[in-house]
């Protein structure tokens, strides 16, 4: 059996060193390319959920909106109703002069009836509150040690079931807080008119 010349021998390794080469090659490209390929679907789920972001953020500040109209119509109605005494009219007055202090009082509770902490800026605030997920089946809020923690849907609009339920809870708070605002005030002043009055002191209504 003839042996093989020493230059075959040497030609042969090097189609096989050229072809391990080209192998090595193709699958560096390989792997190059499924890194493209997850890189660019990362990017895809980035882009996505910014947009996603972005639309619960217009959403929120919907809902802002239609929470300030609903209780500035609330704030003008009663002040509309009959004014049967001095003191009723001017109890309306005084919630009517709140309405440029909405914001203050129903911005925070956007956030505190969502569970967002108050420590944290008002940029990352809006950010955790628009990317909060929705609770299943189509519940408005949970209870976390003895607290109604609410889930609106941002990803539905403003006149959803559970986002109406939302503000109007807003709108109860608010409400909730002028009234006890305003019979502060009358108790306040009812005591200050007992201890400068010498008459008998008229019955609290």
């Amino acid at each position: 059996m003839p042996h093989p010349s020493p230059g075959a021998v040497y030609h042969n390794g090097g189609m096989q060193s050229d072809i391990s080469a080209v192998q090595s090659i193709q699958g560096t490209l390989h792997l190059l390319l499924e890194e493209v390929q997850k890189m660019n679907h990362r990017v895809s789920n980035v882009e996505s959920t910014n947009q996603n972001i972005l639309s619960n953020q217009q959403l929120l500040t919907d809902c802002l909106e239609a929470t300030e109209a609903a209780v500035h119509q609330m704030q003008e109605t009663l002040v509309a109703l009959p004014e049967k005494t001095q003191n009723k009219a001017a109890s309306s007055k005084n919630i009517s002069n709140q309405h440029p202090k909405l914001k203050n009082i129903i911005h925070p509770l956007f956030f505190d009836l969502c569970g967002i902490s108050k420590s944290v800026d008002q940029a990352e605030r809006m950010e955790l509150l628009a990317s909060l997920p929705p609770l299943p089946n189509n519940e408005a809020y949970t209870t976390i040690k003895g607290k109604e923690v609410w889930r609106p849907r941002w990803n539905e609009n403003v006149a959803n079931k559970v986002n109406d339920m939302y503000i109007s809870e807003v709108i109860s708070r608010v409400w909730t807080n002028d009234i006890s605002k305003n019979v502060d005030c009358i108790i306040e002043q009812h005591s200050q008119y007992s201890c400068n009055s010498t008459v008998a002191v008229p019955p609290l209504t």
